[in-house]
């Protein structure tokens, strides 16, 4: 049975650029992308944080993408004050039904986001820092939410149904990823085919409930040069 072979930079390059321009989300006028080893390195401008994380989302599911070096910079169409950026940042939280805007303080210095204080899943975390993405003049979000759940399940109830979600959704076989739940913490380990098995292992921990946090250390098996006949 003859191996798959990995592909070349060049072919790889293209189709990273090919997704990026026409991907119709994306402002992509400003984006150049090269690929080196394997590894797609964004670079350019986008006008906001958001576009900044599609663009490294939409080169990562590439085939023959191992890692993305994501060094966009966000430069605001109009620039607007902090004061201006927080309003609207709280202003979303309050009118997202997913978030508990209560338990969550705004911040924004230089046109960054800080969000602090706690939520109850993982998805409220992904939820607010997205709102937060959202708004106009943003240049980074950093968040600081502590996943805290009100309710209880131990690590162990947590690590059997990650394992689940993984074997269920990814069609893996039983114990292919080794899954370890330690204080809500979910480690995964092992070895997956392509980037984008390792992004969606990794996507399927954090949604489970009970899991506050993943330490992903799933490694992209190396595929063998094809050997000429």
């Amino acid at each position: 049975m003859a191996t798959p072979s990995r592909r070349l930079d060049a072919e790889v390059e293209f189709d990273v650029r090919d997704a990026l321009h026409s991907d119709f989300r994306l402002a992509s006028a400003d984006i150049e992308a090269t690929v080196r080893g394997g590894v797609a390195h964004l670079t350019g401008s986008v006008p906001n944080y958001g576009q900044k994380a599609l663009a490294g989302t939409v080169a990562e599911r590439i085939k023959g993408v191992r890692a993305v070096d994501n060094r966009l910079v966000v430069i605001p169409r109009s620039p607007r004050s902090d004061v201006e950026i927080t309003a609207d940042v709280s202003l979303a939280l309050a009118e997202d039904a997913a978030v508990d805007e209560d338990k969550i303080e705004v911040m924004t210095v230089d046109g960054v986001v800080y969000l602090r204080g706690s939520v109850e899943s993982y998805a409220a975390r992904r939820a607010a820092e997205s709102d937060a993405r959202a708004v106009e003049g943003v240049l980074d979000v950093i968040n600081e939410l502590v996943v805290a759940p009100s309710f209880g399940r131990s690590d162990l109830e947590v690590g059997a149904e990650v394992g689940r979600q993984l074997e269920r959704n990814l069609r893996i076989q039983p114990g292919q990823i080794a899954v370890e739940v330690v204080g809500g913490v979910a480690h995964l380990r092992g070895e997956v085919d392509t980037l984008s098995l390792r992004w969606l292992a990794d996507e399927l921990a954090r949604w489970t409930p009970g899991v506050i946090d993943v330490v992903n250390e799933l490694k992209v098996r190396e595929l063998p040069e094809q050997k000429s006949a």
